[in-house]
């Protein structure tokens, strides 16, 4: 799955539920790609996060456009929290169980320089 959308967000969350998987790290900035795939909501996604809230999954965001650079204490942040979401329990990527949206390759290579355990 490429990103959540509202058709399917009560199955995501059931299966998410089913997998363990306690948080979602988007990285997606809102509004961004508004023409590919399902319409937006108003959260600039096309999936609302307050419904992944309301069932008990962790959502953090961190702005990140396409293509460009982030700044070094925002990549130290999104690992901290990838950190702190794989202590409370999995979090989901269709290759290996953890679910971030978006230049999520970035965030997944810098974690063990992080937290090497």
């Amino acid at each position: 799955m490429a990103r959540p959308n509202s058709t399917n967000i009560k199955r995501t969350i059931s299966e998410f539920h089913r997998l363990g998987i306690k948080s979602i790290i988007n990285v997606q900035i809102p509004g961004e790609h508004a023409s590919c795939g399902p319409r937006l909501e108003p959260s600039g996604f096309t999936y609302d996060p307050k419904d992944l809230m309301d069932a008990g999954i962790f959502f953090y965001n961190f702005g990140w456009k396409d293509y460009r650079e982030a700044s070094m204490t925002n990549i130290l942040d999104m690992v901290k929290v990838l950190s702190f979401a794989l202590s409370e329990g999995k979090v989901c990527d269709k290759q290996e169980k953890l679910f971030l949206i978006k230049r999520n390759s970035v965030i997944r290579s810098l974690w063990p320089y992080f937290d090497p355990t």
